[in-house]
């Protein structure tokens, strides 16, 4: 492999690792919010809280991919609280902007990459045990 397939590799291991920690940002902060988002349910009865909650993970972690950066991925990816919650604001998303529950409508596409992302995950945990 030459140095140029040395280049893509780094660079598809380094955008994987940005996707886990945004995803494990985005799981802690429905977490976090988890009563905000019951509140906000109770205000509007017309939502169905699975839907809110995938869209709500959907959006941060969108959120996340555009704003962190490497060294922030890594530290994440130390799995420690403090950490995680450091890096809290990187998923904060105003629930203001699901007016309607066609808002609602998430990307199947993002269905896959949550499964895709969440098995990476539970692979590198398990590699560290």
């Amino acid at each position: 492999m030459g140095v140029f397939g040395l280049i893509v590799s780094l660079a598809i291991v380094l955008s994987l690792n940005t996707e886990e920690a945004c995803m494990v940002l985005s799981a802690h902060a429905k977490r976090l919010r988890s009563d905000e988002i019951y509140e906000f349910i109770d205000q509007h009865p017309d939502f169905d809280i699975g839907d809110l909650h995938t869209k709500i993970q959907e959006d941060t972690f969108n959120l996340c991919l555009g704003l962190i950066t490497l060294q922030e991925s890594s530290e994440v990816l130390t799995f420690e609280v403090p950490v995680i919650e450091k890096y809290f604001h990187l998923v904060t998303y105003p629930f203001s902007k699901y007016s309607s529950s066609a808002d609602l409508a998430y990307s199947p596409a993002f269905n896959a990459k949550r499964a895709e992302v969440m098995l990476r995950l539970v692979q590198h945990r398990t590699k560290e045990l």
